[in-house]
């Protein structure tokens, strides 16, 4: 199929099963990214931090996810409570 996108012919060659093949894999990223959030989540808690959640932020000409940003937070609290005990 040849399309007319922005003045300039593309031809699209995936076929449907492609498409489902990708989109499968897709959601299962999702699923185990989901899932290593809950476990974050589980361990920020241990050490009284906050929560994270799966979305994007844009931060200067790059995006960077929460789970980033709650990474690095994280770290800091470990840090933060070792350097205490």
């Amino acid at each position: 199929m040849v399309d007319n996108i922005n003045g300039l012919e593309v031809e699209i060659t995936a076929d449907a099963d492609e498409a489902v093949e990708e989109i499968e894999r897709v959601t299962e990223a999702l699923e185990r990214l989901s899932a290593a959030a809950e476990d974050a989540n589980r361990a920020l808690e241990r050490l009284g931090g906050g929560t994270l959640h799966l979305e994007t932020q844009r931060q200067g000409d790059r995006e960077r996810t929460t789970i980033e940003a709650a990474t690095e937070t994280a770290e800091e609290l470990r840090s933060d409570n070792f350097d205490t005990q």
